[in-house]
């Protein structure tokens, strides 16, 4: 049952990944089209290493000492980051717009809606793959499908945090073919980042920690703190709206650090939150950090049709 399960999995990866590469070709241009599908190819290569070497350097002991150089290098023996796949397909991309002539943030923005729906079939299939599970589950109202999910090695419902992840990747997919215009990289990237810090936290299985710091979570920061800047230096903003907008970013991250810790009961001062107080906390930070960056998106936006 567990193999078919598995394979069960790939097919669905598999199917997002056709659904994906379809949707591109879909929208691309006629002028896009050759470098779209060079992209196309050159992600299947770039994004698989990619994500498996940020992987191995996550891991460093155990996938250069214990597992050896060839483990780190080779991508068909397991260990996959989001962040490193985006790191590659990005690649993939500004080296096909390099070579075909064409701009690269343009291709970038016809590639942005379709690696949701691939990021939305994956969490999916990870859920076949004993993956993107949650905490225990302790009311009974929640021991249902396809809020949790029943596992048969605990015998105890987990939250199927998979599911989530999901749903929320395929709604901002839609939301972007819907209005998105220019820059739909970018406010992919603010969707995604921001939401992850909550997903990861949630997570309690095949979760890449430096310590007791979650490595997603830095890496999401790392982005929404560097489009930020990118909007704020781009557009020119003055001393004060720099400090506002830092202000703001860093008072969102230090909620989002608190809760964390008050999660582990950590915090003595808030030691009555309970997990749905933390995760209420969590989420009205993450859209006030979402709500400043597509602020700025749009003064930039408005500042370069002026």
């Amino acid at each position: 049952m567990e193999a078919i399960k598995f394979q069960l999995g790939i097919a669905v990866f598999l199917v997002g990944l056709l659904l994906a590469a379809v949707l591109v070709w879909g929208r691309a241009q006629r002028s896009q089209r050759r470098a779209s599908l060079l992209a196309i190819g050159l992600s299947l290569v770039f994004a698989p290493f990619a994500s498996h070497l940020l992987y191995s350097l996550i891991r460093f002991g155990y996938a250069f000492y214990d597992k050896g150089l060839s483990y780190a290098l080779l991508p068909f023996q397991g260990g996959f980051t989001v962040y490193g796949a985006l790191l590659g397909i990005v690649l993939a991309i500004g080296l096909s717009a390099k070579l075909c002539h064409t701009g690269a943030m343009p291709l970038m923005d016809l590639f942005a809606p379709a690696l949701l729906l691939l990021l939305a079939f994956s969490r999916f299939a990870e859920g076949l793959w004993f993956m993107g599970f949650g905490r225990f589950v302790e009311m009974e109202e929640h021991m249902f499908f396809p809020l949790s999910i029943f596992d048969a090695s605990y015998e105890s419902w987990l939250y199927a945090v998979f599911m989530a992840e999901a749903a929320y990747a395929l709604l901002c997919g839609i939301l972007l073919l819907a209005f998105g215009k220019r820059q739909q990289m970018f406010s992919a990237l603010i969707l995604y980042s921001a939401v992850q810090m909550i997903f990861e936290s949630m997570r309690q299985d095949e979760i890449l920690r430096w310590g007791f710091v979650l490595c997603n979570q830095v890496f999401s920061l790392l982005i929404l703190l560097g489009i930020l800047l990118y909007y704020l230096l781009c557009r020119k903003a003055s001393i004060g709206q720099w400090l506002l907008s830092l202000t703001i970013f860093l008072l969102c991250i230090g909620v989002i650090v608190v809760m964390e810790f008050a999660l582990e009961g950590r915090v003595p001062i808030i030691e009555h939150f309970t997990h749905t107080d933390c995760y209420t906390a969590d989420l009205l930070a993450m859209l006030l950090l979402m709500a400043l960056l597509f602020f700025q998106k749009s003064i930039y936006l408005k500042k370069q049709a002026a």
